[in-house]
């Protein structure tokens, strides 16, 4: 009964989210796709990924003019999405995450200052239903001028994910198989 517990959960799975860490990523691109997700520059210009030891590592940046950028996703997804988003502390930063429908209707947002002055990272996140895509800003003196690193967001290609209910319910189920054919030996 064990072994098909066991057997039967490994089978069911879990959803996975899908991450973008950059450390494997092109230098440059100008889309990135992952996981069934799609990262782009709003304004469709070139991403460079250097390496910023004071933000933690490889971290990637827009080309000028800036715009933000784009996380789409192949389907819609349920879940949370975050990004670490952060600059060297020349001006004041309001970081922010916005996730939108297929409508472009706003489903959730973020917004979280990082002061001028600081150089690191903060991580934005909001959660939604239905999410088509997702957008990451800033403001500031200079806007849009800051890093991103650290991408998650449920993966549209994962398997769905099941209630915790119903690997006790298949557990059940073996038992009163194994039950029933120990009934049957006795009889």
């Amino acid at each position: 009964m064990i072994r098909t517990f066991a057997v039967l959960t490994a089978a069911i799975g879990f959803a996975n989210a899908g991450v973008i860490d950059f450390e494997t990523a092109p230098s440059s691109f100008t889309s990135l796709t992952q996981d069934g997700a799609t990262l782009t520059a709003q304004g469709g210009n070139t991403i460079r990924v250097s390496n910023q030891n004071a933000l933690g590592g490889l971290v990637a940046l827009e080309d000028a003019p800036r715009t933000g950028y784009r996380l789409s996703f192949a389907s819609p997804v349920d879940g949370t999405v975050s990004a670490d988003l952060g600059d060297f502390g020349q001006d004041e930063d309001t970081l922010r995450l916005e996730l939108f429908d297929s409508s472009d209707m706003l489903i959730s947002f973020d917004v979280e200052v990082l002061a001028a002055g600081v150089t690191g990272m903060l991580t934005v996140s909001a959660t939604g239903m239905n999410i088509a895509y997702a957008l990451f800003t800033s403001g500031g003196d200079f806007p849009n001028t800051v890093y991103i690193d650290n991408i998650t967001f449920p993966s549209s290609t994962a398997p769905v994910p099941v209630p915790a209910a119903a690997p006790l319910f298949a557990a059940a189920l073996a038992g009163a198989g194994a039950l029933r054919r120990k009934a049957k030996k006795s009889a």
